[in-house]
């Protein structure tokens, strides 16, 4: 299993989340192919690189992969994608957003991937019985419309893409297909949050079943101040 997490900018709340997201998952390295961490900024990984893959990617390459409409959730679509297509061993690929941490289930979640099943956080329902202004919107634009071959219809769920599991012999036409979806939905209506996570909702449960995460990986994107401080203090501490 190849664990994939991106960071870029300036802002070092991120780097603090992924180095505790990393260490968090350390405790089971000999049991990873690998953690590879794709950045802008490796210096502020210089002491985990005994430990993880470091990625460098410059800014062009970054604004290459927001596309031909700036969308910044692309890049973890292209991110993904390049882990992908250096999957020599044919791996199975996790995706973490960095604010997620493992704390328990860890042998069931390797044996979910390795069953053939996708991996996502957890099942936020059908888009098109969402009550939310902006997921109500969405669908209403979308909605019988195709896109990369997916027609999308009232039975497609949202599911959180804080976490994304993807088995290995689905990896290629996964992301290609999320990406390609993605595109045409920039295309036509107007770009938002919730595009990047519903192309890749569509894609996976179309081809895979898919198992919820979120029994065995905290997402604390609702509560990341309270989160922050933690995480700073503990680092502070550990290093100081």
């Amino acid at each position: 299993m190849k664990i994939v997490l991106h960071t870029f900018g300036p802002n070092q709340i991120f780097y603090l989340q992924s180095t505790f997201l990393i260490l968090n998952w350390l405790k089971y390295r000999s049991e990873i192919d690998s953690i590879n961490v794709i950045t802008d900024h490796p210096a502020y990984y210089g002491k985990l690189d005994k430990y993880i893959n470091i990625i460098s990617v410059d800014e062009s390459t970054i604004n290459q992969w927001r596309g031909e409409f700036d969308y910044i959730f692309r890049i973890k679509l292209k991110a993904i994608e390049l882990i992908i297509n250096e999957n020599s061993n044919n791996q199975p690929i996790l995706y973490l957003d960095t604010d997620t941490f493992i704390y328990g289930g860890f042998n069931e979640l390797k044996d979910s991937l390795f069953a053939g099943k996708g991996i996502m956080h957890i099942n936020e329902g059908k888009l098109s019985e969402c009550p939310k202004r902006s997921q109500a919107r969405m669908w209403k634009r979308i909605k019988n419309q195709t896109f990369a071959g997916n027609t999308i219809t009232e039975n497609d769920f949202m599911w959180n893409a804080g976490v994304i599991g993807i088995p290995a012999n689905i990896s290629n036409k996964t992301i290609e297909t999320a990406i390609k979806m993605c595109d045409e939905m920039c295309s036509s209506i107007h770009v938002n949050f919730l595009i990047e996570q519903f192309c890749v909702s569509v894609t996976l449960q179309r081809i895979a079943e898919i198992q919820a995460a979120n029994g065995w990986i905290g997402h604390y994107w609702g509560n990341r101040d309270s989160w922050t401080n933690l995480i700073s203090s503990f680092i502070s501490e550990s290093y100081m």
